[in-house]
Order: structure tokens, then sequence, then C-alpha cells
């Protein structure tokens, strides 16, 4: 059965640019918010998330904080979050793995490398 990954970024382009890496191998959810992120996982449960760091309504690091608190929803807890930025900053990326991240990728990202810390963070999981 083929995995879900939900991809949330504010950038349409972005948006594209995942499903197109990633739609012949996994079924690709694009949502453009993290309050719409929050509806869809109280319905559905991804195998991983694709997380952009900077959004306006809430960003990446804030949902992911929520997502993996202690007192939230025990069923969203474990699913694994790969950041996607544009900015590297080392102290955002300590932030996020502190957090909980599986991992971190720089945009614009190199299609196989997305690809593979997509199926390790799966397989990690």
């Amino acid at each position: 059965m083929q995995k879900t990954i939900l991809v949330v970024d504010d950038s349409n382009t972005n948006l594209l640019k995942v499903r197109e890496v990633l739609h012949d191998k996994y079924k690709v959810v694009t949502l453009s918010s993290a309050t719409k992120m929050f509806s869809f996982l109280a319905k559905i449960k991804p195998d991983l998330i694709i997380l952009d760091i900077e959004m306006p309504d809430m960003n990446g690091l804030d949902a992911a904080r929520i997502l993996k608190s202690p007192s939230g929803n025990n069923k969203n807890k474990n699913i694994p979050i790969i950041f996607l930025t544009a900015t590297y900053n080392a102290e955002r990326e300590k932030l996020a793995t502190t957090i909980g991240a599986a991992n971190f990728v720089i945009k614009p990202f190199t299609p196989e490398i997305l690809l593979e810390k997509i199926a390790n963070a799966i397989n990690n999981a």
C-alpha cells in the first residue's frame, strides 16, 4: 500500500515541486497552512509530514511543537516530520531536532536527497 505524505507550505510553487517529485512513489496531499493541517489530521493520519518553517498563520516550528507535545493528540505524536526551509540557520535546525524533526531540508532541494530523507524517516518511524 502506498504511503501518504502530507506537505504543508504556503507557496503553491513549492507544493507543486514537492508533489512532482513524490507522486510516483507516494500518495501526496498538499495543504497551504498549519491550520488546515490540524483539520486534516483530525481525520487522516499520514505516514510523514513535510512542513515548511516560514508560514504566515502559524510557523512550522510552532505547529510541530503542538503535534509533538506530550499533551497533544497521541495518534499524531509519532508522525515523522521533515522541515523544509529556504533559510538555513544552525540554531533553527537544532531547535527543529529538539522538537522532534526526523530531518531538515533546504530549498531549493535536490529530488534524490528529499526522497532518501523521506524513505529513511518512514523506515525509522
